[in-house]
């Protein structure tokens, strides 16, 4: 399964290539391989950006119904807007996107190389295939309907808008049909041969803002790196006497072979350095932020399908909502960082791994999602619906997401670990996502997860049903390995497959919460709340299967005296976090396979009313741990904690109807609730059906 060393060998031929005799004059490297190379001295500020998105504040307060910044990608933004009114009748208004989008083009390499010692290197940007958002302050409440950066992506955006008011026969269809294909290889090499890196940020196949997109507002807001994103939103209200019908369907593809590498290595000290590969990363961004969708990914497959529809109407109407999903993630990530004989002081290493730093406080949504080296399917229905008589609505999400996950990390410190947080396959939350409001709120780092949401508020009088669907598979095998040796460690902090929530998500709001560190889910939620006098039905049901192999392997090897170090591999660790949290569903998750299936109906009715609720729930895990420390100095402080869940002033006061931290485990949990008032005949039934196997 390993291909190990044979993807150092390219990353590390480039750092030979511009130091060797063959640089002069021959096509060892080619002009779109050396992106730059910087000699001979003192740097105060430079920006070296490859098929990359780089704002600098910009694009602040702009208002626009599509604003795209895009590189090195292929994509498609449709949008689709519709108002009819004053109107006796329109017989058929239809709505679509067909979009393809294919980023098989080949790779992107960045080479920078720093040289000429005792030079120094200060305020340094080096972006291969990345989106960063920078400076004081980009993007900073804009408005758009789509608002898209994107770079070395196969993207597509389908957006249907519909108002509609007539007095009868309507019928309405919005659709979103679309594929994302991504065969992608990202290599940035940075050699900094200077005598003092005073900071530096390096991304490679990277979703980075930096104090950029707060209090924006989007029907879509995206960010997304070596991705493959579809994301399709059908919106309509509708209002009529009779003979009402509205169907939204999304039918989404996403698959994608990406192979990010990077190559970091520092000679001399280094002060302030941020290297990130396949990794989403956020700091100071986002808080306040609006949209129905707010997506970032790096590395990742991922369908985003909303449908919300509002109808009013007197009788014989009909909701059908929809979302057909599938997304493959073959995905290998490198990274490797040398530091050589003198510190390395405050330097953030992560490699396919999910950070926010002060972010996304205060954000709204329909769906949050940050995500890295990932596949997943997001798939909404929301209808709101009053009507008299003769009414059917009808709520789905297929879906199935496949992943095979290779994550590699190597860091290698010659001299002291003063400041050094190392993260692998791993997300990490720092003060972030406080009261944040949003149905689903989903962190995922080298992960497969299906999140279904079927919602319907209905007032009637008779003769009318409701059906909620979730079909969800998850698959997923995933292999994150981490090595780092130091000499002296002052203070690190090493996460490998792991959660890892600080002063993180206090009185946020949602039907569900998750982070996933190297694991596969399958969460569905569905929702009824029904005002109805007679004659009339309810069906909710969730089928689940999960199935995950996960090998996880970390190496801490530490030549001299340790400090404070904290070794979390395939770990569920929260600090303060979590606090006055609600949520029908909370789930923290590492190494593991989860499946949470939720069915909750609020009737208040008159008789001859039939319910029927069922989660059938398969999940497998194998789990294969290896966790190796090797001290040879003084340990003054040190905690190693391995497929373990740790909570510190966390989850108190936090209210959910599920609350689930899962470490190295395979996990079933159905629910299903159903409240009746005034209820005269009909029928209530209720069945959990559930197999964990680990």
């Amino acid at each position: 399964m390993k291909r190990d060393f044979l993807r150092f060998l390219l990353a590390l031929s480039l750092i030979a290539a511009p130091v060797s005799p063959a640089f002069a004059g021959t096509d060892t490297l080619s002009d779109n391989e050396l992106a730059s190379v910087n000699a001979k001295g003192f740097a105060v500020e430079a920006s070296n950006n490859n098929a990359s998105v780089q704002l600098y504040e910009s694009q602040n307060g702009i208002k626009g119904v599509s604003v795209v910044n895009i590189a090195g990608s292929a994509a498609n933004v449709g949008q689709n807007l519709t108002s009819v009114s004053e109107t006796v009748g329109i017989a058929l208004l239809t709505q679509k996107n067909e979009q393809y989008s294919d980023n098989t083009g080949g790779g992107f390499f960045q080479t920078t190389y720093n040289t000429d010692w005792p030079g120094d290197a200060d305020n340094y940007y080096n972006n291969n295939a990345s989106v960063q958002g920078m400076g004081s302050g980009s993007e900073t409440g804009i408005r758009a309907l789509s608002l898209a950066n994107v770079a070395g992506s196969a993207f597509n955006v389908g957006q249907n808008i519909a108002k509609v008011e007539v007095n009868y026969f309507v019928d309405m269809l919005q659709s979103n049909e679309q594929e994302a294909v991504n065969d992608f290889l990202a290599v940035q090499t940075v050699v900094n041969e200077v005598g003092a890196l005073t900071y530096q940020s390096n991304s490679n196949a990277t979703a980075q803002l930096i104090d950029s997109q707060n209090w924006a507002k989007g029907l879509s807001i995206a960010n997304v790196a070596a991705s493959a994103p579809n994301v399709g939103q059908n919106v309509a209200n509708v209002k009529g006497e009779y003979f009402v019908g509205v169907g939204q369907i999304s039918i989404q593809e996403a698959e994608a072979v990406i192979e990010p590498i990077q190559v970091v290595a520092n000679d001399n000290w280094v002060r302030y350095q941020t290297n990130n590969n396949a990794s989403a990363q956020g700091v100071d961004s986002q808080n306040w932020a609006q949209a129905v969708s707010l997506l970032n990914a790096a590395a990742s497959t991922v369908n985003v399908g909303q449908n919300i529809a509002n109808v009013k109407a007197d009788k014989f109407a009909y909701i059908g909502q929809a979302n057909v999903q599938f997304t493959e993630n073959d995905i290998e990530a490198t990274q490797l960082v040398v530091n050589g004989d003198a510190d390395a002081k405050y330097q953030a290493n992560n490699n396919a791994s999910v950070r926010f730093v002060d972010s996304q406080n205060g954000a709204k949504a329909v769906s949050i999602a940050n995500l890295a080296a990932s596949a997943v399917n997001i798939g909404q229905n929301i209808a709101n619906v009053k009507v008299e008589e003769n009414f059917e609505v009808e709520q789905f999400n297929i879906q199935a997401a496949v992943a095979d996950i290779e994550t590699t990390q190597v860091v290698f410190n010659a001299d002291d670990a003063k400041h050094q947080a190392n993260n692998n396959a791993s997300v990490q939350l720092v003060g972030s996502q406080n009261e944040a409001r949003a149905l689903s709120i989903a962190n995922l780092a080298a992960s497969a997860a299906n999140i279904g949401q079927n919602i319907a508020k209905v007032k009637a009088e008779e003769d009318f049903g409701v059906e909620q669907f979730n079909i969800q598979a998850a698959v997923a095998e995933i292999e994150p390995t981490q090595v780092v040796k130091s000499d002296e460690v002052k203070y690190q902090r090493n996460n490998s497959a792991s959660v890892a929530l600080v002063g993180s998500q206090n009185e946020a709001r949602a039907l569900s919460i998750a982070n996933l560190a190297a694991s596969a889910a399958n969460i569905g939620q569905n929702i009824a709340k029904v005002e109805a006098e007679e004659d009339f039905g309810v069906e909710q049901v969730n089928v689940q299967a999960v199935v995950a192999d996960i090998e996880i392997s970390q190496t801490v090897a530490n030549a001299d005296t340790v400090k404070h170090q904290a070794n979390n591999k395939g770990t569920v660790a929260l600090r303060g976090s979590q606090n006055w949290a609600s949520a029908l569903a909370i789930i923290n998750a590492a190494a593991s396979a989860v499946n949470i299936g939720q069915n909750i109906a609020g009737i208040s009715g008159q008789r001859d009313i039939d319910v029927f609720q069922t989660n059938n729930q398969t999940a497998s895990v194998a789990t294969f741990p290896n966790q190796t420390l090797e001290n040879d100095g003084t340990v003054i402080y040190q905690a190693n904690n391995g497929t373990s869940v740790r909570l510190i002033d966390s989850q108190s006061h936090a209210s959910g109807l599920v609350i689930a931290n899962v470490a190295g485990s395979g996990v079933n949990i159905g629910q299903n609730i159903t409240s009746l008032r005034g209820l005269l005949g009909g029928s209530v039934s209720v069945v959990n059906t559930q197999t964990a196997y680990r």
